[in-house]
């Protein structure tokens, strides 16, 4: 799959470590202040990053030293925005033009929200209006001990109308101090943030707050994708929910894992494999930790079993794997098991399995790739050799 285009006018894109994406805000002349192309193109950006399979957490963050951002570009929107080209509309059309236009920046901003990554907000300096906003939608927030922050719009006769006023009640703060902030239009600052619970750290500057950022996101990006997003997706849900129906979700979400507690890894990769770039054989399942070694080539992929037992849950999710492959590898033909000519999902239904734990299965594959899922016992240089008995005989 090809890799997105991330270039954007008002935005920085860059991976400052593996799977972790950051994006900047980059509009530092008018103090990071939006246009309306900027909320369209930052729904887009985090479309993108949420079902990009290379970017396991994401860092926002804004360019220059002097805000993270000042909120809606007013003089811009009063000239080119939805009020302005309605302007010799009837109030009805006008209405319904300007309800739809909220309602479609409401939608790019929970962009944010409904990433399927861990999106950490890095705030420094200015940090007003459209700030609180996008930042509410983040999961983890922390800043700079310099950030100002303000719900702005009383004071420019409006109603916080795209999260504000919805997602910072939720937020884990008090009520009471909610309330205070969005009537009077304040600012307040880094510290007060952290004492109400807005913010889950303050640093020196925005450089050290960054770097926290980044050292965050590649711990996240170091653990099993789907045990990450699974308990973003939990949290979201039980937040707007019930405990009862939070329960039931998460026994929904984790019914399919496996005995040995392992949820099944994203289609076609390896925990192991993942976190060093490498693409695996079409065996995306915990199933593989079963095998001392995978090996993907030209003709075949061999499994080499180590000397325990699947459990049938394994045999279920792998049959499974077999008959459900993707485009990249194609569907496997045929099998041999201990020898024997055998359909790929028979090698795994009983009898053929019991008493060959250290038989090999031979599954045809076009991919000329060789790969070794345990990299401490070999390399992946297709003409290394292993030092495991086993893994000799495999090759």
């Amino acid at each position: 799959m090809a890799s997105p285009d991330y270039t954007y006018n008002h935005f920085n894109i860059t991976f400052p470590s593996q799977h972790v994406a950051q994006v900047e805000i980059n509009r530092p002349q008018k103090l990071n202040a939006f246009i309306e192309q900027m909320w369209i193109d930052l729904g887009a950006i985090f479309r993108k990053l949420s079902i990009d399979p290379d970017v396991r957490a994401v860092i926002l963050t804004a360019v220059g030293d002097r805000a993270f951002t000042s909120g809606l570009d007013v003089q811009a929107a009063s000239e080119n925005g939805a009020v302005a080209r309605t302007e010799h509309a009837d109030p009805a059309r006008k209405a319904t033009a300007i309800r739809r236009h909220i309602l479609d920046f409401q939608e790019d901003i929970s962009a944010i929200e409904k990433c399927e990554k861990p999106v950490i907000a890095v705030l420094h300096g200015i940090s007003y209006g459209l700030a609180i906003d996008m930042t509410t939608c983040c999961d983890i927030r922390i800043c700079s001990r310099d950030t100002r922050f303000s719900v702005r719009e009383v004071d420019i006769g409006l109603a916080a109308d795209i999260g504000t006023l919805t997602r910072l009640p939720k937020a884990n703060v008090p009520m009471s101090w909610v309330k205070e902030v969005c009537l009077t239009a304040r600012d307040f600052g880094a510290e007060e943030a952290l004492r109400v619970g807005f913010v889950s750290a303050v640093y020196e500057s925005k450089g050290a707050a960054l770097g926290k950022a980044v050292e965050m996101g590649r711990l996240l990006a170091s653990k099993s994708p789907v045990a990450v997003q699974s308990t973003k997706q939990i949290l979201n849900y039980s937040r707007d929910h019930s405990v009862a129906d939070g329960l039931n979700q998460i026994a929904v979400l984790n019914s399919p894992i496996t005995e040995d507690g392992q949820r099944p890894r994203p289609y076609g990769v390896d925990s192991r494999a993942q976190a060093n770039g490498r693409k695996l054989v079409p065996n995306g399942v915990s199933i593989m930790s079963k095998f001392d070694i995978v090996i993907a080539m030209s003709e075949h992929v061999y499994l080499v079993t180590k000397p325990i037992q699947a459990g049938q849950t394994h045999i279920d999710l792998f049959k499974a794997d077999l008959l459900d492959p993707t485009e990249q590898y194609g569907n496997p033909r045929s099998a041999k098991f201990g020898g024997k000519e055998v359909t790929p999902w028979r090698a795994f239904l009983g009898h053929e399995w019991e008493g060959h734990s250290s038989e090999e299965l031979t599954i045809p594959t076009p991919k000329a790739k060789k790969i070794i899922t345990d990299s401490a016992k070999c390399t992946e240089s297709p003409d290394s050799s292993c030092a495991n008995t086993s893994e000799g005989e495999a090759k």
